[in-house]
């Protein structure tokens, strides 16, 4: 079950050393305000290192966190910059790996370069591994959507995405987490064999590694239920820039080896394709649009009790005035979304072409 709790005090557990973790690529926009927020943390100082490992920025990046590290007054914390190299391999995973090599932390926290976070975000991972014993904790990434209808349905969606792999951690059935709120120990990353499970693919760090420890361990995984571990993100700017990315998630699921995640994946996507293949059919006079009605609102039902849950949770209930236009919209944009999955040879991420 998800559910708020309050925050342990600050002067409580705090023995495990942590590691933040960042790969970073052409984020000069994004990288102050996410090195302002985690030098905001309440944890001890010489528990906590953040190291930010760029991954062949051709922008600014660099820059600004050389910047930051020379202003040694306003840090609360070491910060540690690792630049690529000509010999570097590129990609998130190998700039992550780089990362983790040589932190010093028992625990590693990643998160992303555009996101921000709690000043208690910290000590809310290290909170939940103490009293559980868990290899991997998850956490809930949101969207702080703009005042535009296209950005609160991204918000909404990008939600209940969440919720699910929340739920399936719960469950102990884990179908997704998310890179930009996670925690797992160093030394049960190495354990587990890294990043080898999906190797070759560009992105899929953070499902590949939990899928890995999830059979390494009798179900080591925990999810931080507590609110202030919820972490925020930025919507994507346009319809291109979203379409690429459920494109680049979508690409991944071939990769699984666990099929009871493309059991699900598939589930989802028949239902979908049944409802526009349903309103497809009443268009044209051979079903009834009571059927219809009857089968969209026995799914709005179910949808809308899930999302009541973890919109107040994660403290976004505004989000359900979108609710409705989002029911009749993300049928179609699931089935148009699959089946440019399946189509698609590639995408764009970061600048690069895959």
């Amino acid at each position: 079950m998800l559910e708020s709790v309050n925050s342990r005090a600050v002067n409580q557990v705090k023995s495990l050393k942590v590691s933040v973790i960042v790969a970073v690529r052409n984020e000069e926009h994004n990288i102050v305000p996410l090195l302002h927020a985690l030098m905001a943390q309440k944890y001890p100082s010489a528990l906590l290192e953040i190291i930010i490992s760029d991954d062949q920025s051709d922008d600014q990046t660099a820059k600004r966190v050389e910047e930051y590290i020379s202003n040694k007054n306003k840090n609360a914390f070491p910060v540690l910059l690792i630049k690529a190299n000509v010999a570097s391999l590129p990609g998130k995973k190998h700039a992550l790996e780089r990362a983790i090599e040589i932190a010093q932390g028992d625990l590693i926290l990643t998160t992303d370069a555009d996101c921000i976070m709690s000043e208690l975000w910290v000590q809310s991972f290290v909170d939940v591994v103490m009293k559980t014993g868990a290899k991997m904790v998850t956490g809930l990434v949101v969207i702080s959507p703009s005042p535009t209808f296209f950005s609160a349905i991204q918000a909404l969606e990008f939600l209940s995405l969440s919720a699910v792999g929340a739920v399936s951690v719960i469950n102990q059935k884990p179908l997704m987490c998310n890179g930009a709120n996670l925690a797992f120990l160093k030394k049960a990353f190495y354990e587990s064999g890294g990043y080898s499970y999906g190797g070759n693919q560009p992105s899929g760090d953070d499902t590949f590694l939990m899928l890995k420890l999830a059979r390494q361990h009798p179900f080591p995984i925990a999810f931080n239920n507590q609110t202030n571990s919820i972490i925020k993100t930025k919507p994507a700017k346009s319809l291109t820039s979203l379409i690429s990315q459920r494109i680049r998630w979508a690409s991944k699921v071939k990769y699984y080896n666990e099929n009871y995640i493309k059991y699900t994946g598939g589930f989802i996507l028949l239902v979908n394709l049944l409802l526009v293949s349903l309103v497809c059919l009443a268009v044209a006079g051979t079903v009834s649009w009571l059927v219809v009605g009857a089968l969209w609102m026995t799914k709005t039902c179910g949808d809308f009790l899930f999302l009541w849950r973890i919109t107040k949770f994660s403290d976004q209930q505004n989000l359900l005035f979108v609710f409705l236009p989002a029911q009749l919209i993300y049928p179609f944009y699931s089935v148009v979304g699959g089946v440019l999955s399946v189509v698609n040879s590639g995408y764009k991420w970061k600048g690069r072409s895959f």
